[in-house]
């Protein structure tokens, strides 16, 4: 599994935990935040016709967030494993971060982040979140599904 799959994997699964109705534009939206991965600019005018018929506004959408956030995840899951598999081959730690992301069976070797980090990385996701214009709820529910992708593995 490479990186782009292992994103759209995590991210999948975080759409359909949070905003389940967009499973239908999974894969448009995907394309396009990887076209792209910048936040939308949530201060730009919208062009008054953009869609055509007068209904210019700018629309925000879960995935790109989550895909941002997959992101956040696979970068946090490297860091931990810097810290306690320093001299352990890519493939190796790409195995480890799949199990920490609860992909592969974790096993008793599998680093678990420390309370305090995981308080960390729901701060991230949640800050991360709100970049993509999502509400509060919308954010918290994204992190809340990011973070126990490490604390239980799903």
């Amino acid at each position: 599994m490479d990186d782009k799959t292992l994103i759209e994997t995590l991210s999948r699964d975080m759409v359909r935990q949070v905003a389940p109705e967009e499973l239908s534009m999974f894969d448009e939206l995907m394309a396009e935040y990887h076209k792209d991965p910048s936040p939308p600019d949530l201060e730009a005018q919208p062009d008054d016709d953009a869609l055509g018929f007068g209904l210019g506004e700018v629309l925000t959408a879960v995935t790109p967030a989550a895909g941002a956030i997959s992101g956040l995840l696979v970068t946090f899951a490297i860091e931990v494993l810097k810290q306690s598999l320093a001299d352990e081959s890519a493939d190796h730690l790409r195995d480890h971060i799949k199990r920490m992301l609860g992909i592969l069976p974790r096993t008793p070797q599998t680093p678990r982040p420390d309370s305090e980090s995981l308080r960390g990385l729901h701060h991230a996701t949640m800050q991360e979140a709100l970049r993509f214009g999502l509400t509060e709820d919308e954010a918290r529910r994204l992190a809340d599904a990011a973070v126990a992708r490490f604390a239980i593995g799903a």
